[in-house]
Order: structure tokens, then sequence, then C-alpha cells
């Protein structure tokens, strides 16, 4: 449905109906569409909730509610930089990726129940191995009921939601972007002391997406930058800024490998844009 058939299904609905979308069924069961929950959102503000935009606002990425001032949010969504390609990318691959887990806990169930069925018969009744073998044969009933579901409806099983045995290492991706191969070299000594590069994706690894080299304005020597020179805060990190061999102030030189989405970022303000 487009935003105008959500507007009109959703204005017919009282702002207790509304809210208990928002902010129990949608925090609990994750089921309603980004574009649902904006409707909701718009509907509820046209109606003076003074709890959405006010205090409180919702990530697209996890779904949480989080202080309305938040720039990052701790899963790493960027409400300042990132967009609707974005989120499109998320809800997909995220689909994508509850499909593929489906598949996988179907199988291991399937796994566990050609092991378990031939076994059971030969046991003697009220045995502790054969109830072992009894709850596995069950174990392996509920993976494959749960993982048919995750397959064909691309959605997370609300029951025996903690027995998903793929997880958490397929949620970590990358966004997408499109960036320019290179950018101007920056001046360090033009800006205050704290130099950081700011990721839209702190999931993302420095190493091998991009290489760092600082180039002395004064002596002219290169600095490649390793994991070692790099302290993490907040989604971003802070880079040294004197040059090894003469002590000066550096010149930050970037050079682009892979697909990386980043910003460089100083008191001063934002020193670059993609």
């Amino acid at each position: 449905m487009n935003p105008a058939e959500l507007k009109k299904i959703y204005e017919n609905m009282s702002t207790s109906e509304l809210e208990r979308i928002l902010y129990i069924e949608n925090k609990e069961k994750c089921i309603y569409t980004q574009e649902s929950i904006k409707v909701i959102q718009d509907i509820l503000l046209e109606r003076n909730d003074r709890t959405i935009g006010i205090t409180e606002k919702i990530c697209p990425y996890c779904n949480k509610f989080v202080s309305n001032t938040l720039k990052i949010c701790e899963c790493g969504y960027d409400f300042e930089f990132s967009n609707e390609d974005d989120l499109n990318y998320i809800h997909n691959k995220k689909r994508s990726l509850e499909r593929k887990r489906g598949l996988k806990n179907s199988l291991f169930g399937v796994v566990l129940i050609i092991i378990t069925v031939p076994v059971v018969p030969m046991l003697s009744s009220h045995t502790f191995l054969r109830t072992l073998f009894v709850i596995l044969f069950w174990t392996g009933m509920i993976l494959i009921i749960r993982g048919i579901y995750q397959a064909l409806t691309a959605k997370k099983f609300r029951f025996f939601k903690n027995m998903d045995i793929f997880s958490d290492e397929e949620d970590k991706f990358e966004l997408p972007c499109n960036i320019p191969d290179s950018y101007p070299k920056i001046k360090i000594d033009e800006f205050s002391n704290l130099h950081r590069i700011q990721w839209r994706n702190p999931q993302i690894n420095l190493s091998p997406y991009l290489e760092i080299e600082w180039e002395c304005a004064y002596c002219g020597a290169d600095h490649p930058l390793s994991k070692d020179d790099v302290s993490l805060e907040g989604g971003g990190m802070r880079l040294l800024t004197e040059c090894s061999n003469c002590g000066e102030q550096s010149i930050i030189k970037i050079k682009r490998k892979g697909t990386l989405n980043f910003q460089l970022v100083t008191e001063a303000g934002i020193i670059n844009e993609p």
C-alpha cells in the first residue's frame, strides 16, 4: 500500500489503538512496515502526541525506541545521513537473511530427526538416554516448523525464538554506497585537534576496505595508518595528528578500496561530503 492508502486506514483508528501498535505491538513483534510506522507517527504528531518526535523516536534499523536527540543508534543507524535507499536495502537484506536462516534451521531439524528416529525404539523405556533422544526429536520438529515459517514469510518466529541456531553473525552486513574514488587532501593544521573518521555504519572494519596514509606537509613522509594507531569512539575513530618523522602536523590522504560509506569529522564540523 502507498502512504495515502495507509493513512486512510490508520486515521479511522483511535489514538490509543495507534499508540498500542507503535509502542507495544511494533516493539514486540516488529510486523509492521516502515511505511506504516511512518504514517502512524505522522498521524499521532498531528494529534499532538507528546512522546513521538518530542522525547523519543524509532530507529528504522532495529525498531528500538531511542532518545529524540540521539544521532547514531547503538545498532549503527545514522539518523542524519542514512537515506531511503539504505532502509530499503536493510529491509530486503533482513528478509533474505531470515529466509536463509529458516532453511538452515529446517535442515538442522531434519538431521536431528534422522539421528533420533532409528535410535529411540532400540532404547529401554524410562531411561535417561531415551529421554534425551526424545527431547532431541521434538527439538528437531520445532526447528523444522519454525524454519519453514521463516523461509515462507521471511519473518522471525515469535515462539521458541531462543532456539535460533543461526542468528547473530549473519545479521552483520554492510550498507551499499556510492562515493567518489578519491577525496582532496585535508590540511590538519586548519582544524582543531579532534579528528576522526565517522562510519555511517560502525560495523564496517577498517581493513581491507580502506587504506589511510598520512603525508607530512613539511617533510613529505608517508605514514600508513594501522588499527594499532586507532581508538574506536562511539562509531568513529580518533586519528593521530603528528608526523613521527619531523614532529609536525600532517595531511590526511584517503585511498578507497571496495565500497565504504564514511565521512571525515572534526570539531569544526564535517570536512568532506560524498
